[in-house]
């Protein structure tokens, strides 16, 4: 049974925000946080159009669920939730914008971006206007710890990572492998994990024979670098279609090992392009999110996300509701950011529909990581992941010993 987290906060007299931005005048408070009526206003920053927009109508449906659930029982400090969606347009200047018009509208609270690039041009602003914001799934680690101001449910690049190289040293017990590294200026994302996984797998004492980069579609001379070295498992960070595409070079070359990916596999582009494949073989990636998640708090998110959106939750939808529920719990009774801090901090244990979440006072967060492995269809449907591993993040470190 979900437990919301309380926190008793010292009241402050009746400062006054700034009517004109940027940010609060008074520095003891929250932006916006002088109304003590009315609803608490959460600010959505989505990419509701643009390349990610299919992703952000998905985090929109969590939220909405989220602030549905959240109105039916206490709301926020006993006052109504009231979400504010704002488009980025799935770019960095965009998220800027879109989050200076949620300030701008009175937001309490941010939901902040998809893609790392909104996520990473929201930090300053967060600090500038004194506002928390919860990232629900960029997974830059230049977002995580840089203020108090933002923080997060998602796992850091660095996080899953330290995940994907662990999970082929200790359970499958590998010691060579590949990784593909995407050197595209916009592919940072793709660099900054496979450079994590890379290097956690050194750091277990595992050998990564090449490193061969690439450029988007350009691929296929890096694809023959890393199978000449004789890895027994290769790392593709790349996203959805194009990640797809190098999987099926690799099997047509007659590779037969194991191939990896991070959380960017776990999306309906990447399976639509395995569909139809003869054969992909043994194939992982880690995520956030497992549709085979036991627990109850997931199985009743989603019976009732599927009576209302008529369709299962994937991750998206998912790390969205933890991000907006984990935000109600921040946010409760909390005038000052050191209001905020103590009940982020207070967060323990807490079992979200996605995750088992612990705050870290570094900015990190300890959560549920899970490694799925890419299976046929069953009746014609595109492939899909199942279910192999969830551990912990923090219990990573025990193997070791």
């Amino acid at each position: 049974m979900k437990r919301f987290l309380k926190t008793s906060a010292a009241l402050f007299g009746a400062l006054v925000c700034a009517a004109v931005l940027p940010g609060c005048a008074e520095e003891e408070l929250l932006c916006n946080s002088e109304r003590l009526d009315g609803p608490v206003i959460v600010g959505a920053v989505l990419p509701l159009s643009g390349k990610f927009q299919a992703h952000g109508q998905r985090m929109l449906n969590g939220l909405r669920y989220a602030e549905e659930e959240l109105n039916h029982h206490r709301g926020i400090s006993r006052r109504q939730v009231k979400l504010l969606p704002f488009d980025s347009g799935s770019t960095a200047r965009g998220a800027a914008d879109a989050f200076e018009a949620a300030v701008a509208a009175g937001a309490n609270g941010m939901i902040a971006g998809y893609a790392t690039e909104e996520a990473e041009a929201m930090v300053p602003l967060a600090a500038k206007h004194r506002i928390p914001a919860v990232v629900p799934m960029a997974t830059s680690d230049a977002t995580a710890g840089t203020s108090r101001f933002m923080r997060r449910n998602a796992f850091t690049d660095k996080q899953q990572g330290e995940a994907l190289a662990a999970y082929l040293w200790y359970w499958r017990q590998l010691v060579r492998i590949s990784v593909l590294i995407d050197t595209t200026p916009s592919a940072t994302y793709e660099r900054n994990t496979s450079g994590a996984t890379a290097q956690a797998f050194r750091d277990l004492g595992g050998t990564v024979t090449i490193m061969p980069e690439y450029k988007g579609d350009d691929y296929a001379d890096a694809v023959k670098a890393a199978l000449i070295t004789g890895p027994q498992a290769i790392v593709v960070s790349a996203r959805g279609e194009l990640a797809a595409k190098i999987v099926r070079t690799l099997r047509a070359s007659g590779y037969t090992g194991t191939v990896c990916g991070l959380d960017s596999w776990d999306e309906p582009a990447f399976f639509r392009g395995l569909a139809g494949a003869s054969d992909f073989g043994d194939c992982l990636y880690v995520s956030f999110f497992s549709p085979e998640n036991p627990t109850e708090e997931f199985k009743d998110f989603r019976a009732g996300f599927r009576q209302k959106f008529f369709h299962d939750p994937g991750s998206s939808e998912t790390m969205s509701y933890d991000a907006m529920k984990l935000l109600a719990v921040g946010l409760n009774n909390a005038r000052t950011p050191e209001d905020f801090e103590k009940n982020w901090l207070s967060i323990h244990n807490y079992f979200g529909a996605t995750a088992t979440y612990t705050m870290l006072a570094d900015g990190q967060v300890d959560r549920t990581i899970y490694i799925n492995a890419v299976e046929p269809g069953r009746g014609g449907a595109d492939p899909a992941g199942r279910l192999v591993r969830s551990f912990m993040y923090s219990k990573l470190e025990s193997y070791r010993y």
